[in-house]
C-alpha cells in the first residue's frame, strides 16, 4: 500500500502520549469510456464507514457517518483522540442498506484478518435484488508527532464495488419473444470480500434479474409501445476481476426448449471494449474498476444465438475475439 505521512500534534493525554486528529476528505471519481473523470462523491454516495486498524492489524474504532452531511461539497470526516501509531484505514460506503454486511468488530480483540465485506441476503447463492451501490477505499498512514499541526488532512480515493447489466436478445427475424421463455444469470466467485477487496473465492454466486420483460419505445404520436422481438434483463453484481476471467460467465437458457441460449466468459467480453489507446497506461484490474455500467445486445435466429457479434456499450465485439466457450 501507498505510505502517506501525517503529521500530528502532541496532546499529552494521562498517559503522556500523543494523540492523533484526522480531516478525511472522500473522492469518488466516476469515469467514462474515453477514462476522463469527475468527483462524484457527494451525489452517489450516501454512507460511508472508517474502519481503524494498528500497524500490527489490530482493530481500534470505527465510525460512521450518512445523510445530508455527505452532500456538502467541504464535507470532511473528523477523527479524534486516535492513540500516536501508525494506522491502517479502510473505508466503506453504502453499508447502511441490506445489499452488503461487515462482521462486528471489538477492539484490542478482531484484527484486520477478520474483516470482510459480504453479499446478502442470498437464497440458495442466488443474488436477484438491485444491489445497493458499494464504495471501498484504504489508506495506510505514516504517523510522525513532531509537528504542531492539532489536525491533519488525509483523502481516501474510493471505488465502487457493484456494477449493472442490462442485457438485450434481439431476434433478428422479428420473432416475438416471450421473456418468461428464458433465463439470464451471471456467476461467479465474488460473493466475500477481504480487507484489500480482494475475492475470497469460497462463496459462488448467481445473480438472476431484478427487472426482465420486453422493452418499450415511444412512436411519433406519443404512444408507448412493446418491442415484443426484443427480451431485456437487468442484473446487479458485486465487483468484477480480471483474474476471474476463466470463472465468471453469462449464461441464457431457453424455459421452452429446456436448451442452453448462450454461456460466455463476461469477463473477456468486458474487457474487449478497454481502448487500445489505454493499454499501457490501464491494467485489466483498473479498467473493472473503473467502469461499471454494461448495455449489451445479443442476437437470435430460430431460437439460436447468432455468434458473429455481440453489442456491449455501443462497441461491436467479434466473436471469433473471444477464446473460451
Amino acid at each position: 500500500m501507498f505510505l502517506l505521512p501525517i503529521f500530528t500534534s502532541c496532546i499529552d493525554d494521562d498517559r503522556g502520549r500523543c494523540s492523533v486528529s484526522l480531516s478525511i476528505q472522500f473522492t469518488y471519481k466516476l469515469y467514462n469510456q474515453e477514462m476522463e473523470y469527475a468527483d462524484a462523491f457527494s451525489s452517489a454516495v450516501d454512507q460511508v464507514t472508517l474502519f481503524v486498524f494498528d500497524e500490527l492489524g489490530g482493530f481500534v474504532m470505527q465510525q460512521s457517518e450518512s445523510g445530508s452531511s455527505l452532500k456538502r461539497s467541504n464535507y470532511r470526516m473528523i477523527v479524534r483522540n486516535l492513540p500516536e501509531n501508525n494506522f491502517q484505514l479502510i473505508v466503506v460506503g453504502g453499508l447502511n442498506k441490506s445489499s452488503f454486511g461487515v462482521p462486528m468488530l471489538t477492539p484490542e480483540l478482531s484484527s484486520i484478518e477478520d474483516f470482510t465485506i459480504r453479499l446478502m441476503e442470498l437464497n440458495k447463492g442466488i443474488s436477484d435484488k438491485e444491489l445497493n451501490p458499494l464504495f471501498y477505499g484504504s489508506e495506510t498512514i505514516l504517523e510522525c508527532c513532531n509537528r504542531e499541526d492539532k489536525e491533519m488532512f488525509v483523502e481516501i480515493s474510493l471505488i465502487k464495488n457493484t456494477n449493472g447489466f442490462r442485457i438485450l436478445l434481439q431476434s433478428d427475424d422479428n420473432e416475438r419473444l416471450n421473456p418468461d421463455d428464458f433465463q439470464f444469470e451471471i456467476v461467479d466467485k465474488n460473493g466475500i470480500l477481504d480487507s484489500e477487496n480482494k475475492a475470497i473465492t469460497t462463496l459462488e454466486v448467481t445473480y438472476h434479474p431484478f427487472l426482465t420483460g420486453n422493452p418499450t419505445l415511444e412512436d411519433e404520436l406519443g404512444e408507448r409501445k412493446e418491442v415484443t422481438s426484443i427480451v431485456y434483463a437487468e442484473l446487479s453484481t458485486s465487483k468484477l476481476f480480471a483474474t476471474h476471467s476463466k470463472i465468471a460467465r453469462l449464461r441464457i437458457y431457453n424455459r421452452v426448449l429446456n436448451s442452453v441460449v448462450l454461456d460466455i466468459p463476461i469477463i473477456e467480453m468486458v474487457l474487449l471494449m478497454k481502448s487500445e489507446k489505454h493499454s499501457d497506461t490501464i491494467d485489466n484490474q483498473t479498467y473493472l474498476d473503473r467502469i461499471h455500467s454494461f448495455y449489451m445486445t445479443l442476437f437470435m435466429h430460430n431460437n439460436v444465438w447468432l455468434k458473429a457479434k455481440i453489442i456491449i456499450n455501443g462497441w461491436t465485439i467479434n466473436i471469433n475475439e473471444i477464446g473460451d466457450f
